[in-house]
């Protein structure tokens, strides 16, 4: 058995129950670690100790010892930038073994920046573009920059906090149809009430609601739309994965807007569709008791 911290559902206690439930249980410690240097696995093995519960093994490893971590305090991301675009240069044509046993000389392939957030790896990308060095950024940043995606996304944010949602209300109206003449009139009367009322706070649900009984062409466009929000709004109880499902397969239509045609666009966004669930099914594993609000969070990280 081997317990990855929070991935899959594994938590620490998992060895306790195991052992509690099942009698006669062996305990295989899997100690060698295939990857890293020792240097890297001592480290690792030092940040652990301290975890409550853990299961005691001694790691190692036989690859060399390896060069010493270094760890680096830079005073704002520019200087953070500046070092490590420094470090890559100076590594570049220094001898290296590979670990398929060929020697060479070290080149831009031979090296990664791996970043805890989206937003980390997008700056590094960008950022050793500008200084000249080939970059690619491998992640899932892509994903949150299609429209299909972004229209998720707002209907998120409609089901966490409706009357605070009136940026993303006016990219789901483009989406229904209403004409922008009529967006610009709700959102206009949305201010109205913000100015009479309380500064600072959404109105565009508001408005919307109040304009069904209101002089305005596209009424029936509009009362649809509102009754589709009044659905969105009632989801924020539920699982994200259930929100986002509920969203593409009933509530905009999306997916089943994806398979009417087999078009290249339409198998795109079936691809889409299903990466964004399955990234809701992920969250829910590695953090059951999170709100739709904590979700939305983490999609942004």
């Amino acid at each position: 058995m081997k317990c990855i911290y929070r991935f899959q559902g594994a938590y620490l206690t998992n060895f306790n129950d195991f052992k509690n439930h099942f009698s006669n249980v062996k305990i295989i410690n899997l100690d060698q670690n295939y990857r890293s240097t020792q240097n890297i696995v001592n480290l690792a093995s030092n940040l652990v100790q301290t975890i409550p519960e853990r299961q005691e093994k001694k790691l190692f490893s036989e690859h060399k010892e390896g060069e010493k971590i270094k760890v680096l305090e830079c005073s704002n991301e520019s200087a953070e930038v500046e070092f490590v675009v420094k470090t890559i240069k100076e590594l570049l044509g220094k001898p290296i073994i590979r670990e398929d046993g060929t020697e060479g000389t070290i080149s831009y392939e031979d090296i990664a920046i791996l970043s805890r957030s989206r937003k980390s790896g997008t700056k590094f990308a960008k950022s050793l573009k500008a200084y000249g060095l080939p970059a690619d950024f491998v992640g899932s940043e892509n994903l949150f920059g299609t429209p299909t995606i972004k229209d998720i996304m707002a209907y998120l944010s409609v089901a966490n906090c409706p009357l605070n949602a009136g940026r993303e209300l006016t990219r789901l109206m483009k989406n229904h149809g209403i004409t922008e003449y009529n967006i610009a009139i709700i959102n206009h009367y949305a201010q109205e009430m913000a100015d009479n009322d309380t500064p600072g706070l959404d109105y565009v649900l508001k408005s919307l609601q109040e304009f069904i009984n209101k002089e305005i062409s596209q009424k029936d466009e509009i009362k649809e739309f509102v009754s589709e929000l009044n659905t969105v709004s009632k989801l924020s109880r539920l699982q994200p994965s259930d929100i986002i499902y509920q969203i593409i397969m009933s509530i905009s239509g999306m997916y089943k807007k994806a398979i009417q045609t087999n078009t290249i666009e339409n198998r795109r966004n079936q691809i889409l569709l299903k990466e964004i669930y399955n990234i809701a099914l992920e969250y829910e594993t590695l953090y059951p008791e999170g709100s739709l609000d904590d979700f939305i969070s983490y999609l942004n990280y």
